[in-house]
């Protein structure tokens, strides 16, 4: 009841009552006679403060009483002959808001009546006062869980209902509770937000096509970040500009409150947008920071560089998001690659690889297309398959998921068809076995940055003997691999070496910007993956486009022993946000919807 505003909403299901003329009872705009009309039938069935109780009994109640108004309506006509009599006309049209209030019972002004003292006071104690009960049970959980699943209110809440009724488990939840925590789920920023002050930051962009916005769906850039391996949201771009990208990220954190004057590791894959040295994402954010940085571009990015590369190189460019323009790629594609007939025997030698070293790895620490990948380079060591893993459902091929596609090669060798056995299929699967593989599985096993420079070493010692034991390897194909190799060499950074502890000379004269090393190929220790001169008396490395001086790496808190040296994390967290632009409409809902399915993940991760 709002007796101080101009609207009076009707609980029982009628329109805002914006003025008393609307009753054709009245005929007198009187504040308290339009209150008490309001509320006279409430008075015996809803629960009212004192106040109201005393208002009703000591101020509205005489008004009315002294009136010659009759609050029961005609059975004919729908209103009172007194209404007639104080000229109020009947007019059909007249719409009738509250027909189920103006029909309340005359007898309350004389049960009102008889609850008056002798001296003409009110007795507040005759008038039953029941008070409004609550719900007051903390349904957060229940919010989030339902968000996570994409469930709508009213079907959780039928849910919730029948399961409670089923076991006894409490009152129902009425619709208008789990509206109202909605609400405030999908409008409410986690408060560690602010002040938040992340050494690392780790960042990775999507364009999503189903982005809701009001009136439909549209393509929207967005990029997820991580800070201190703590998810922190995403920014919202209409274009994939570095540019665009970087000024979207620096206004998120001013607008949070997160400081990042402590920022000291930058990680991402390795995409131009991100890794361009002059007007790269990871070049503006460390003059945005005012400070050098530790760039981390993620390794497992790099090693599916060389996957790609070298089949691409042997049989043919890829077309489209899924699809292959080469036999062997059109081959790995099909829909029914694992029931296809298999060999008994591959006469796979597995003697020229060390892939046997890892069948120790803890299988739970890999994805399910890893896992699939690990079982498949199991068989062929063992040269024998069995029927569940044969059986095992295939991935279906993705360019920027390329360990789907390496298990898939491998379970074409094991098939009867024709290019099981073909040059290009030969020579993808020993690659797969003697590199991939095992550097997939050792960079998931030794995760951290400290770890990087070793992972580059043993990665081009792994390339050396491929291309050794592979002498008539097409010349393309082998130069595409040292390529790659130079291409993606920012593991080797000083900084990077530096950081794992790598004993290498630097000058404290101030950096000129990042500069890609050139790697020593025949690198036996990490302190040789760059080739290092000495110019009156500071060290240089050597570049692409010339000599660079080695400059210290800032000094990160901690150490930074939890950081990664790659950014699955990240990769992984894109999914959540594609999810939750495709559940509400508004970049700040969008961005609650994320923080609170993302912490129903973390709470519950076995769900």
């Amino acid at each position: 009841m709002d007796v101080d505003g101009d609207e009076v909403e009707d609980d029982l299901g009628g329109e805002p009552v914006d003025d008393v003329s609307d009753f054709p009872y009245v005929d007198e705009p009187s504040w308290a006679v339009r209150v008490l009309l309001l509320t006279v039938y409430d008075l015996q069935f809803r629960n009212f403060s004192p106040e109201e109780h005393r208002w009703a009994t000591t101020v509205a109640k005489p008004i009315v009483a002294g009136s010659d108004f009759d609050l029961t309506p005609s059975p004919s006509q729908g209103q009172s002959s007194s209404g007639e009599a104080n000229g109020v006309t009947d007019d059909s049209e007249t719409p009738r808001r509250c027909p189920r209030r103006l029909s309340a019972p005359t007898s309350f002004l004389d049960e009102t009546a008889d609850a008056d003292s002798v001296d003409g006071s009110s007795s507040l104690s005759s008038v039953p006062v029941q008070r409004r009960s609550y719900n007051t049970e903390n349904i957060t959980s229940t919010v989030r869980a339902c968000m996570r699943y994409k469930i709508g209110m009213r079907a959780a809440r039928r849910v919730i209902n029948q399961a409670r009724e089923d076991s006894g488990g409490g009152p129902p939840i009425p619709l208008s509770k789990l509206r109202s925590q909605f609400d405030i789920a999908r409008s409410t920023l986690p408060d560690w937000l602010e002040d938040f002050a992340p050494n690392s930051l780790f960042f990775d962009g999507k364009t999503d096509e189903n982005t809701m916005v009001k009136g439909g769906f549209q393509a929207r850039h967005h990029l997820t970040m991580v800070g201190d391996n703590t998810y922190m949201g995403f920014v919202e771009t209409d274009s994939k500009e570095a540019s665009a990208q970087a000024q979207a990220m620096t206004e998120f954190f001013r607008d949070q409150g997160i400081k990042i004057d402590n920022l000291k590791v930058l990680g991402c894959d390795g995409e131009v947008t991100n890794t361009g040295w002059r007007a790269g994402i990871m070049t503006q954010m460390e003059r945005f920071v005012g400070a050098p940085v530790i760039r981390v571009v993620c390794l497992l990015h790099t090693l599916e560089l060389f996957l790609k590369k070298l089949f691409v190189t042997l049989d043919g460019p890829t077309t489209g998001d899924n699809s292959y323009s080469g036999p062997v790629g059109k081959a790995i594609c099909q829909k029914d690659l694992q029931n296809l007939p298999r060999k008994e025997k591959t006469g796979y030698n597995s003697s020229t690889n060390t892939f046997i070293d890892f069948n120790c790895h803890d299988e739970d620490e890999l994805s399910s297309d890893g896992k699939k990948l690990f079982r498949f380079c199991s068989t062929l060591i063992a040269d024998e398959m069995s029927d569940d893993i044969a059986a095992l459902s295939m991935s279906g091929p993705n360019h920027a998921r390329w360990t789907a596609s390496a298990a898939r090669i491998l379970r074409l060798f094991w098939t009867i068809h024709p290019l099981s056995n073909s040059d290009t299929v030969v020579i993808m699967v020993d690659f797969i076995m003697e590199v991939y593989a095992p550097m997939y599985l050792e960079i998931k096993r030794r995760w951290r940055l400290r770890e990087g420079p070793a992972h580059i070493l043993t990665l081009i010692a792994r390339i050396r003997g491929f291309l050794t034991s592979h002498p008539t390897l097409p010349a393309p194909a082998r130069d595409v691999l040292v390529k790659t190799v130079q291409g993606n060499s920012y593991m080797a950074h000083p900084h990077v070496l530096l950081f794992s502890g790598a004993d290498l000379p630097f000058s404290d004269m101030p950096t000129t910007g990042y500069r890609k090393p050139v790697i020593n190929m025949d690198a036996e220790r990490v302190e040789d993956l760059i080739f290092v001169t000495w110019k009156k008396g500071v060290p240089y490395y050597k570049t692409s486009a010339g000599a660079h001086p080695i400059t210290p790496p800032p000094r990160v808190q901690g150490g930074g022993r939890e950081i990664p040296c790659h950014a699955q994390m990240v990769e992984r967290l894109v999914a959540l946000t594609s999810y939750s632009v495709d559940s509400s409409i508004g970049y700040k809902r969008q961005l609650a919807t994320a923080f609170q399915i993302n912490l129903d993940r973390v709470l519950n991760p076995k769900d």
